[in-house]
């Protein structure tokens, strides 16, 4: 048979020797709560607790709420809880000692090592916060509600009011923060928008306000992919618009994965280097990301600055081109120009005004054209279905 290791704090009938002590104390306007760390003998808990008030000793009534009978002793009481109701309430300017001799014993017989005596009970609560929240319509979301210092915080209430309504909550809503001076309150989004509620510490000028966002949907980006163009002298920046949000929205964090590729700063993207990296926009506790190629000049093609035409199927079908810049002079494209080239990835068109032909882009699926806001070209993309990026 295994061998059990030596246990040098009980005797052969499992009964704990460790002495007990007091692990919790809280403080409310009807009383004081104190927990023992063992069950113990209620009659010794009862001639050992004592409040006392400018060395007077104030009449209080000791409840034991979790006692019961020792089953090996029906006639004596174990608990391991006790509270202190005093017979007049305490008020803010009340500071009672509050004294545990250790002749309280356990339910093993074993007294207390020492005299619990705290100092200075603090009545007051001096602080109270409340958390932030962003959630989306129909999510569940928790604000966290916490006072200090938390013996005189706890068993207090919240009254709340503010943007009640929005949330489907009563306008007679409060909230009773625990024992450890902390509360929840659970919220469900249902309208989009900002709002606020504020919570009022009963009895008390203290309040905390909790500012909560509800959104009606995710992050969402009128891109998820950019290509720049590094060297061209055109194209090497552009703009990443959330399309699902306010432009004046606060607390929007913009960031790069790779800083030697890209940049950001307030969603305009500056070329660095060649490679690939991703943005990230993060808002109200959402998300979006969106993927970014950065080519460099010198491996595409650079078309004659005084070419005004580009001819029909000048390009078509032509594997060893990825990047082309055109010139600013260019006014006409020729029809399929650019057609069935399933390796070009991007095009800059500088010109406002281009005539375009018909089917420029056919076949070329991963064609990006980077052209200027207002131009033929975005024109032309739009009416055709070709990714079209803004040069900022």
């Amino acid at each position: 048979l295994t061998v059990p290791p030596p246990q040098t704090n009980v005797n052969l009938g499992l009964v704990s020797l460790e002495a007990p002590f007091v692990k919790e104390m809280s403080i409310s306007e009807t009383g004081i709560t104190l927990v023992f760390s063992r069950y113990m003998d209620t009659a010794s808990v009862s001639d050992a607790v004592s409040l006392m008030r400018d060395g007077t000793r104030i009449e209080a009534a000791l409840r034991f709420p979790d006692q019961e009978a020792d089953p090996d002793n029906p006639g004596r009481l174990l608990a391991t809880t006790v509270i202190l109701e005093p017979e007049e309430p305490m008020d803010d300017e009340t500071e009672p000692e509050l004294f545990v001799a250790a002749s309280a014993m356990s339910y093993a017989g074993v007294p207390m090592k020492e005299d619990y005596c705290p100092t200075g009970i603090i009545r007051t609560v001096e602080a109270l916060h409340a958390s932030s929240l962003s959630l989306f319509c129909g999510e569940e979301g928790f604000i966290t509600l916490s006072a200090e210092p938390a013996p005189a915080a706890a068993g207090k209430i919240l009254h709340v009011s503010g943007d009640l309504a929005a949330f489907g909550l009563p306008n007679d809503l409060t909230v009773t923060l625990n024992a450890f001076g902390r509360g929840v309150l659970a919220l469900t989004g249902a309208t989009a928008g900002q709002f606020h509620l504020t919570f009022h510490l009963e009895n008390s000028s203290l309040e905390a306000t909790s500012d909560i966002s509800v959104r009606s949907e995710h992050l969402q980006l009128e891109t998820e992919t950019l290509r720049l163009a590094l060297g061209a002298g055109f194209g090497d920046t552009a703009r990443i618009r959330i399309s699902n949000m306010d432009a004046s929205q606060t607390g929007v964090v913009w960031a790069s994965a790779d800083p030697s590729v890209a940049v950001v700063e307030d969603g305009l993207v500056q070329a660095v280097g060649p490679g690939k990296t991703t943005i990230s926009v993060s808002a109200a506790g959402d998300t979006a990301v969106c993927e970014v190629d950065v080519l460099h000049s010198s491996g595409g093609l650079r078309l004659p600055g005084a070419l005004t035409v580009l001819e029909e199927e000048a390009f078509r079908n032509d594997a060893s081109i990825t990047y082309v810049l055109l010139p600013d002079r260019l006014e006409a494209i020729g029809d399929c120009a650019f057609a069935d080239n399933d390796a070009l990835l991007l095009v800059l068109i500088p010109s406002m005004n281009i005539q375009f032909g018909a089917d420029v882009f056919a076949g070329s699926p991963h064609v990006i054209v980077i052209g200027r806001e207002g131009s033929s070209a975005q024109s032309y993309c739009a009416a055709h279905g070709i990714s079209f990026q803004t040069a900022d």
